[in-house]
């Protein structure tokens, strides 16, 4: 009995564990995929890189700019009361305008990489990605039109 209870609780132990899976290249970077407990945790140190020097680039070209810009995102998320306040937007909008400068806004994965993001996500959940059949493409005149 107490080997069973050792066993579950070694279970439970690895699904607390973070646990890398693997790596996914996107692009010119690498996203890698751990399992956590309840999901899977993306890191994108590789893809944020870039970022963070077009950021301190930003910085070197003009402090003050950037500064101002930083203050009012932390004035409106002061400011910010519900979702549909005119500080919520406005801050949006300073964020949206901020990551778009330092082309932080998205990380792409593109071709067989998306099926192993795919793959290494589903395996963060304890199950096999499932397979998709894709029919072969009909020949001419075999299908009505």
């Amino acid at each position: 009995m107490k080997l069973i209870r050792a066993g579950r609780l070694a279970r439970f132990i690895a699904t607390l564990r973070p646990h890398n899976l693997g790596t996914v290249r996107a692009g010119a970077a690498n996203i890698q995929v751990t399992r956590i407990a309840g999901g899977a945790a993306l890191g994108l140190t590789d893809a944020l890189r870039p970022s963070v020097i077009d950021l301190a680039e930003m910085h070197a070209e003009d402090p003050k700019a950037l500064g101002s810009l930083l203050e009012e995102i932390w004035e409106l998320a002061g400011a910010a009361g519900g979702r549909d306040s005119h500080a919520r937007h406005e801050l949006d909008e300073r964020v949206a305008v901020f990551l778009e400068a330092v082309g932080a806004h998205e990380v792409r994965v593109y071709d067989r990489q998306v099926d192993r993001l795919a793959a290494l996500l589903w395996e963060c959940r304890g199950q096999q990605a499932p397979a998709v059949v894709v029919p072969a493409q009909r020949r001419e005149g075999g299908a009505a039109a």
